[in-house]
């Protein structure tokens, strides 16, 4: 796994500069179409923003799925239902609302499997995000290598990307 999932603080910059001012306004939209009352999963939850600013004082009950076990850590020290997960291997526990913000990019070529397992998982509805460019695209093959590389996330214990 990258280093950029172990550094809460470098990775809430990171997303404030890949995002500038359309951060706060995915973040809204995403809370925006989550019903109150309703069970939440979030996967690859990130450092749990989405909850901590829109989510934490909307009647749901929440879950944040993540790989990394400093963000989850984290979440878990600060009162957020966090817990680590791999989408990839793990099945997903049924809620309401299933979220993915900014991640199924990394699970090419097998993102159509991923969203399949969500919308099965989910008994209302799923919210997904991607940004329209996304860098680890790019085809400046530099911009392309740096941004593979801060996003990186292993399938198995013997560091094969999920990238190719």
């Amino acid at each position: 796994m990258s280093w950029l999932y172990s550094h809460r603080t470098v990775y809430g910059a990171l997303m404030r500069l890949l995002y500038g001012r359309h951060l706060s306004a995915r973040l809204a939209a995403a809370s925006a179409e989550v019903p109150a009352g309703c069970d939440v999963i979030e996967v690859c939850s990130g450092d749990g923003r989405l909850y901590r600013d829109y989510l934490r004082h909307k009647p749901v009950r929440y879950e944040a799925l993540d790989l990394s076990p400093q963000f989850v850590g984290w979440m878990a020290e600060h009162g957020i239902n966090a817990r680590i997960f791999d989408v990839r291997s793990e099945a997903l526990p049924s809620a309401d609302v299933i979220i993915m913000l900014s991640s199924l990019y990394q699970f090419q070529p097998e993102a159509a499997s991923v969203v399949e397992r969500m919308v099965e998982a989910a008994r209302v509805r799923v919210i997904i995000t991607e940004p329209i460019r996304n860098l680890s695209e790019s085809r400046n093959p530099v911009l392309r290598f740096v941004a593979r590389r801060l996003t990186e996330t292993r399938s198995d214990a013997f560091g094969q990307d999920i990238h190719r």
